[in-house]
């Protein structure tokens, strides 16, 4: 971007009227080469917008500001102008301190711009011989300070912002999907946040989300608001991650362990900043943790490309409550396959009803030929699949579900056709898929 567009992007990037019209006027100096009043316009921008900046907080509740803000005016009705400097003096310290709007070293900047816009403006601080004649690229340089560290931002950062954002995230009405969290955030403390801001709303939600217990929605919004600000300011959000997650994942218990399955799954990039002895630990965890624990991060385990293989090797061992965590259109063919499997396997009626309902319905978009005759062969040879009361309601909704493949099963449904046939006192609850394949076949 070259210096006069880029100058025009930082007038438009301000947010108050007034502080916008002196960084205009700052520019157009700048540009006719007049830098003392650049910088002079510059300082004024500050001032400005930190009142328009108090102005906000006030209405939002801050006495604080509140109190400032009288404090001013009371001196401006007076024409105390003594009173009026002195506010004006204390500006880059009230910004700092009372209300957390710039860090250390934007304020060591903006104070820079105090005192050359104090030898600009007051001939007595300047030689008359040798007056002060400021570069260029120091006007510009202040202009630009003024700009990113003060003039973009909304009035609240520091801990203020990081306390407005962290209670937004535990209401129960901030949504629990990443993409609806990054519009929400847009328009809060997040839309132009300073970097401190965004680590530390990075450190504070993984911290809680490997530390803290929460229930299943309260956790999906925490995850939801760390992948939108992730998403927002990734190269920030990532350099906070391969910083602090090989620390924090070293103070999780083992019996809580679970809990960083949960993180690696919902932050996809997450496993490359845990570093080598975190992984090699999620590894051995995978392959070695408890049966009763497959449940908390099976599901989990199975979004992570690393992990993949070594999860799909404990499918066996898993529930069928766990397992249905993990169906999808999506699913791996492994998944499949250990869907399928189970319903094979069925040892009761109210096992393979539950199979067929909850692993087996869920993957009819991806099944191909070969799965629909391993299901009608289950049905035609496993007597607790042929009898149980659900299962020829089930394969409807199964029928129904794949019209792609209605011609080229018309055989394998056959075989299923026959067995309602000729069991329909024993399975009164065939009639449905019964007529259904007659009309569609003419059996």
């Amino acid at each position: 971007m070259d210096t006069l567009s880029d100058l025009d992007e930082l007038i438009l990037r301000c947010r108050g009227t007034s502080a916008k019209a002196y960084i205009a006027e700052a520019v157009a100096c700048y540009r006719g080469g007049a830098n003392r009043s650049a910088i002079v316009a510059t300082w004024i921008a500050v001032v400005f917008d930190f009142l328009d900046k108090l102005k906000e907080l006030e209405m939002s509740g801050d006495l604080n500001a509140k109190q400032k803000l009288a404090d001013f005016e009371k001196s401006r009705a007076a024409n105390n102008w003594k009173a009026s400097l002195e506010f004006e003096r204390q500006v880059i310290t009230l910004a700092q301190h009372d209300f957390e709007l710039l860090s250390p070293v934007e304020a060591l900047d903006l104070d820079r711009l105090l005192q050359d816009r104090n030898r600009c403006a007051h001939p007595s601080m300047s030689s008359p011989e040798d007056p002060y004649r400021p570069s260029a690229e120091l006007a510009r340089t202040h202009i630009r300070n003024a700009v990113v560290h003060l003039l973009s931002h909304p009035p609240v950062q520091g801990k203020a912002a990081l306390d407005r954002l962290l209670k937004e995230v535990e209401s129960e009405y901030f949504p629990a999907d990443p993409e609806t969290a990054t519009e929400f955030f847009k328009t809060g403390p997040l839309a132009r946040a300073r970097e401190a801001l965004i680590r530390n709303f990075v450190l504070v939600l993984s911290k809680t989300l490997l530390r803290v217990r929460a229930s299943s929605v309260a956790r999906k919004r925490r995850f939801a608001a760390l992948n939108a600000v992730l998403g927002m300011y990734t190269e920030q959000g990532e350099r906070t991650l391969a910083a602090q997650l090989p620390e924090l994942i070293v103070t999780v218990p083992d019996d809580k362990w679970y809990r960083v399955l949960f993180f690696l799954g919902y932050v996809k990039r997450s496993w490359e900043f845990i570093g080598d002895a975190a992984q090699t630990k999620a590894r051995r965890y995978v392959q070695n943790a408890p049966d009763e624990d497959l449940g908390k991060f099976l599901p989990h385990a199975m979004e992570v490309p690393a992990l993949r293989e070594l999860a799909i090797k404990r499918l066996p061992e898993a529930s069928v409550e766990t397992l249905a965590r993990i169906v999808s259109p999506d699913s791996l063919p492994e998944v499949v396959h250990e869907a399928i499997n189970r319903f094979e396997r069925a040892r009761s009626f109210r096992t393979s009803e539950k199979i067929l309902e909850f692993l087996v319905l869920p993957l009819a978009p991806v099944f191909q030929k070969t799965e629909v005759e391993r299901i009608c062969k289950a049905f035609v040879t496993n007597s607790q699949v042929t009898y149980a009361v659900g299962i020829p309601n089930l394969l409807l909704q199964l029928f129904q579900a794949m019209p792609a493949l209605t011609k080229s099963t018309k055989s394998i449904w056959k075989a299923v056709f026959d067995i309602l046939e000729g069991e329909a006192d024993s399975i009164s609850t065939g009639k449905a898929l019964h007529d259904r394949l007659r009309g569609e076949y003419g059996f």
